[in-house]
């Protein structure tokens, strides 16, 4: 199986604030959005898409709004929160 495309989501609290981010820093252009969802591409490479999901919406599983770093660390073997 070779794979010829991805499609990343990001979930996030400040959706607008995150697009920004990208568009800024890295180039994405948006090419849809609305107030809980952003659909950003590449400026240079039509084929790369990004995408940011506000982390309390009714479409992200309850277990994954939690914040990026406790998901990591949870990765790492990290105990947080006295877990």
């Amino acid at each position: 199986m070779a794979i010829t495309t991805y499609y990343p989501v990001l979930a996030s609290g400040d959706v607008r604030g995150t697009a920004r981010f990208y568009e800024t820093m890295f180039g994405f252009v948006p090419r849809y959005v609305s107030e809980w969802y952003v659909h950003l591409g590449h400026s240079e490479h039509e084929t790369v898409p990004l995408a940011v999901v506000a982390k309390d919406h009714e479409t992200v599983p309850p277990s994954a709004r939690v914040p990026a770093w406790y998901t990591v660390s949870r990765l790492c073997g990290e105990r947080t929160n006295g877990e």
